[in-house]
């Protein structure tokens, strides 16, 4: 799996309370942002739209040249929801 780049702004502040919590932790940046943002999608999506987009992951695993966004935007179409 390829991974991307994200970049955010932050008070320098906050960065060093934020480090010093992470070298107490033992947890790099990355993987605290990773498991933070994976929380807050579990907290916010149903279980039915879980089923349904790991559905829809899958199926675009399933088929070459194709990509889980065109999966995504095919349900899309089709229910007008997600």
């Amino acid at each position: 799996m390829s991974m991307s780049t994200v970049s955010f702004k932050i008070d320098e502040d906050e960065l060093k309370f934020l480090k010093e919590y992470l070298d107490i932790k033992k947890i790099s940046l990355s993987n605290f942002v990773r498991e933070l943002i994976q929380d807050k999608l579990y907290d916010e999506i149903s279980p039915e739209e879980e089923k349904r987009i790991l559905k829809i992951w899958n199926e675009s695993k399933n088929e070459k040249g194709r990509n889980f966004l065109d999966f995504l935007e095919e349900e899309r179409a089709n229910n007008e929801t997600i």
